[in-house]
């Protein structure tokens, strides 16, 4: 069975997926501070709500939607290259914020930014599954938590940088993001198996061994399996604060209990790749998405310590899928990898948003709690596509892990 993308199974280390994951961390963190920047931008350059709304989605649009296009750049290019180099590109130009004057030009810089990060994923998502079987899921689990962690540690640490010294402390990231990528392209070129996944054009497998065929249909099932996933945590998220808010609790509360959920997320991010590689991906995926039913309906009718044990488990069933998400899209798609990662980390990503506008929209035209307790039903959803995937590679004869 021939395997070029498999660095470990050639004697070497298994540094690939840690160095991706450093560069994930840095990346995301020079990516993620925006949010702490629009009180000032809004002071400093007169900016209005949906200006900030429109930037938000600019961000969101070229994080997302263009990443299919990096995903088959990858799949024939050098993913070493492109992964490092769009860490040194995201510093850069994330590090113009703070001396930018105009608002179309601040549209860009940060437009461009996000580019940079949809080009980062998908290649770093290659290196870093490219280990044993066996060591797929942890490794991804690496990958991702890093990830999450530059994410929640730049508003907070970027927020001081600029309270002590001003927007321009933005150039901070310059020299961050180029350190690091740099680091990672030369200790990349140690693993040049990496950049040898090219037969006639198509990338060579590892996920199936000699089953070189796949299936659209399972790309796409993975892709709306991974929507849905979004599109709770965007309905969810957006309004948890408020609803309990407007239930009693203080601002301080509802806050605490949103950062517990989103720290299980993490972990469950963290330790799913290893569940997915002891007892296998699918179990993971139908059982995570068919728990989250009940857990979603307990916060919402709950309160006190019964609502954050319930927060907190709710948190680790959405996290944990994350790994296996993304192999299991590879999985389906073994001819291009690189394509099917930026699939699921790009495209269904996109519904995070459309799953604010929907609770929103009929929260206003009901109640807010009426409108939350709509998200119970998407797990349904995400447990029907699994099925079909699951389906569909069987009938193919594709192998499932």
């Amino acid at each position: 069975m021939e395997n070029s993308l498999t660095a470990t199974d050639q004697g070497e280390s298994f540094a690939p997926t840690y160095l991706t994951a450093l560069g994930h961390f840095v990346l995301e963190f020079a990516n993620n501070y925006m949010p702490v920047v629009y009180p000032l931008l809004i002071v400093s350059m007169g900016l209005t709500y949906s200006q900030v709304g429109t930037l938000a989605l600019v961000i969101t649009i070229c994080g997302a939607l263009f990443q299919p296009l990096f995903g088959l750049l990858a799949d024939r290019s050098d993913p070493r290259r492109v992964s490092a180099w769009s860490v040194v590109w995201v510093g850069v130009v994330m590090a113009l914020v703070g001396y930018v004057k105009n608002y179309w030009l601040l549209a860009a810089v940060v437009g461009l930014g996000s580019l940079g990060a949809s080009s980062f994923h998908p290649s770093g998502a290659i290196i870093s599954a490219a280990v044993p079987e066996n060591r797929r899921g942890t490794a991804v689990s690496v990958f991702s938590v890093a990830g999450n962690l530059g994410s929640a540690l730049s508003p907070l640490l970027m927020g001081a940088a600029i309270a002590a010294a001003g927007l321009r402390s933005t150039a901070l990231l310059a020299p961050l993001g180029l350190a690091a990528g740099v680091f990672a392209a030369l200790q990349l070129r140690n693993y040049p198996a990496l950049s040898n996944h090219h037969n006639n054009g198509q990338a060579r497998s590892t996920v199936h061994g000699a089953a070189k065929q796949g299936s659209m249909l399972a790309l796409i099932m993975m892709t709306l399996y991974v929507g849905v996933r979004s599109w709770f945590q965007g309905g969810f998220v957006t309004y948890l604060p408020e609803w309990l808010h407007s239930s009693g609790q203080s601002l301080e509360a509802a806050s605490v209990l949103l950062s517990t959920m989103m720290i299980a997320m993490s972990v469950g991010s963290f330790v799913g790749g290893p569940i997915s590689d002891r007892v296998g991906r699918m179990p993971v995926l139908l059982v995570s998405m068919g728990l989250m039913i009940p857990f979603i309906w307990l916060v919402l009718h709950l309160t006190g310590i019964p609502q954050a044990v319930a927060a907190v488990l709710l948190g680790l069933c959405s996290g944990v899928s994350f790994p296996a998400s993304i192999l299991m899209a590879q999985e389906a798609w073994p001819s291009g990898t690189g394509l099917a990662s930026a699939m699921v980390m790009g495209i269904g990503w996109l519904p995070y948003g459309f799953g604010s506008l929907l609770v929103g929209w009929l929260a206003d035209r009901s109640t807010l709690s009426s409108a939350l307790n709509t998200l119970v039903y998407a797990p349904l959803v995400g447990v029907l596509v699994a099925v079909v995937y699951y389906w569909d590679l069987r009938r193919r004869k594709i192998p499932l892990t």
